[in-house]
């Protein structure tokens, strides 16, 4: 079966062409409907999504490089992703996140090949994964 981009997430035909930019990120907020906080109480970055507002969150703190931010950024951006389909399913789930469960290893790729552009294959393959979970 054909799989196809949401609209609002069109720019990710762009991921594992290339670096993804600052701009390619802000852009994709935008046009998902993300807030996007800075903030001095996170350690590096935070995803959720607030059901009493119905809103997805991103928080990036401001204690770290731009570059780390940066990583940081498509990171939680990854968790999104993988809650696009039902975003009330990870209502406090940011709480103690495992680094080794398999949903942080798929957000750290992405976030790795956003930033460094490293080319994949199956590169559509691993997107679909991120937001169907199959």
């Amino acid at each position: 079966m054909k799989f196809y981009l949401p609209k609002p997430l069109n720019l990710l035909r762009n991921f594992g062409r290339g670096r993804m930019t600052g701009q390619d990120f802000v852009h994709l907020i935008d046009a998902c409907d993300i807030e996007l906080v800075f903030s001095s109480t996170v350690a590096k970055g935070r995803y959720y999504y607030c059901e009493s507002t119905a809103k997805h969150v991103i928080v990036l703190s401001t204690k770290i490089s731009r570059e780390e931010r940066a990583q940081v950024g498509w990171h939680e951006f990854a968790h999104f992703l993988q809650n696009y389909r039902q975003p009330a399913a990870m209502r406090a789930g940011y709480c103690r996140a495992e680094k080794r469960t398999r949903s942080e290893r798929f957000a750290d790729l992405f976030a790795f090949v956003c930033v460094t552009g490293v080319p994949i294959c199956g590169r559509m393959d691993f997107i679909k994964t991120l937001l169907t979970g199959e």
